[in-house]
């Protein structure tokens, strides 16, 4: 059972720093360090995202950041279905194509490898409601945003848990589990974010 928690702890955990690095404050997501940048590109239309956008968002990215060969894109699944939308083919030099399991990345966006994140706005903009849509992270996140852990995860079983209430033994055991981790956007040059916001 031991074992099984222990697996249970690092997928939360893993859930967590999903979550916390894309959209967090405490470590900084991505797309709270860039949101109010200069780094938020918005669409060609506003309240609309369309394919010119995509291209819009690359050219956003200084050559050094983009030619540097780790410029990637991260996305939730439903904007990289909604580009694929945009074509009704996919072929050599298309907008949007799956990547052999050889190659880094989930997809390939006009060439640059492109990840899933579940953790990012899963909304296209919807010009009846209003809202921020951070739709699409584009850059050299090696060297725009920083993650620093302390290595490992520590679980520790506690053999007698206490009744807050009397501090009489409950009869029960616990486990409990502590890691540190940190990340920040160090250099907002070097990740662009489209932004389309909407309001009803």
């Amino acid at each position: 059972m031991a074992s099984d928690v222990y697996t249970m702890i690092a997928t939360a955990k893993d859930n967590l720093e999903g979550a916390a690095f894309a959209t967090g404050t405490t470590p900084q997501g991505v797309t709270t360090g860039l949101d109010g940048t200069s780094s938020e590109i918005a669409p060609t239309t506003a309240e609309t995202f369309a394919k010119a956008d995509v291209d819009k968002l690359i050219a956003a990215l200084p050559a050094r950041f983009r030619r540097s060969g780790r410029a990637a894109m991260v996305a939730n699944m439903v904007w990289y279905n909604a580009i694929a939308a945009f074509e009704t083919t996919v072929t050599t030099g298309s907008l949007i194509s799956t990547n052999p399991a050889s190659v880094a990345g989930d997809f390939t966006v006009r060439g640059y490898a492109a990840y899933e994140s579940s953790d990012m706005d899963a909304v296209l903009p919807d010009a009846a409601a209003t809202a921020d849509n951070f739709g699409i992270l584009f850059g050299d996140f090696a060297q725009g945003y920083y993650i620093v852990d302390r290595v490992g995860l520590n679980v520790e079983l506690i053999p007698h848990l206490f009744h807050t209430s009397n501090n009489r033994p409950s009869g029960q055991r616990g486990f409990y589990a502590h890691f540190r981790t940190g990340a920040k956007v160090v250099n907002a040059k070097a990740i662009v974010m489209l932004s389309i916001p909407t309001a009803a």
